[in-house]
């Protein structure tokens, strides 16, 4: 009788080479392609240029925070995010210089390169692509990706608020609202334009609601062409934001 050789014990998961798949589409390569061109377009030759009297004002103050004198809330000079990230800057990169005031503003310009990947849903691959792309090589978009002011970081939250609000409305996850209210935070934290975005988001979400709102009394009470007119534009649009304001109490009766 042959002998019956038992099985090798399976080798441990811990010594299992481990393979590792990158995929690499031309999308990927293009989404790279636009960072890294954009981030050296961001970042080259950065302190070459004289401060501008804005940027002066605001690299004074955040070395006076970064020397540790605190920081004091001046409308002159709006919110404080700029002047704590500014100085973080300079914490990490051991001091104020003309090319490390603008490093805060050139992160955030190449983060904003990126944030129509998160909206690709929405714009589709070829459009999130485009949209990435014309940021990368928008001219005024580089100047203040460049420029020691509030201005791109308010781009950078305005644009991450529409992207969290339109995957909350996709899929209806928690985390979105969070993210969202975060980066309206920040948004007021950093310039008082912010009051006039968050005014075109509610006109916005306003209309949105109204048309979702017709839509369903369409489907459940049959509304013709001309009744679905009256009760869009007398109901609907002016009292949706009302509906939405007082649902939570609704829903509980």
């Amino acid at each position: 009788m042959s002998e019956v050789a038992a099985p090798l014990p399976a080798e441990p998961a811990a010594r299992r080479p481990l393979s590792l798949e990158l995929r690499l589409t031309w999308e990927v390569v293009a989404y790279a392609s636009f960072v890294i061109v954009g981030a050296g377009m961001r970042f080259w030759d950065l302190g070459s240029r004289a401060l501008h009297h804005d940027e002066s004002l605001h690299g004074f103050y955040a070395y006076g925070l970064f020397q540790g004198n605190g920081y004091e809330h001046n409308p002159l000079l709006h919110g404080p995010f700029q002047f704590f990230g500014t100085a973080l800057t300079f914490f990490l990169t051991g001091g104020a210089s003309d090319y490390t005031v603008r490093i805060f503003p050139a992160l955030f310009g190449v983060a904003l390169i990126l944030l129509p990947l998160l909206f690709r849903s929405r714009l589709g691959r070829l459009g999130a692509l485009f949209a990435s792309g014309l940021i990368a090589f928008s001219p005024t978009l580089l100047y203040f990706s460049r420029f020691a002011r509030n201005d791109i970081y308010v781009a950078v939250f305005t644009l991450g608020i529409v992207v969290a609000l339109w995957r909350y409305i996709d899929e209806r996850k928690p985390v979105y609202l969070y993210a969202g209210a975060g980066l309206l935070g920040l948004s007021f934290a950093t310039k008082e334009n912010t009051f006039i975005n968050v005014a075109i988001l509610l006109v916005f979400l306003n209309l949105w609601l109204a048309a979702d709102l017709l839509r369903q009394s369409r489907r459940e009470m049959g509304l013709d062409r001309a009744s679905s007119a009256m009760a869009y534009f007398f109901l609907y649009l002016p009292y949706a934001w009302a509906l939405a304001a007082l649902w939570p109490f609704i829903k509980g009766l």
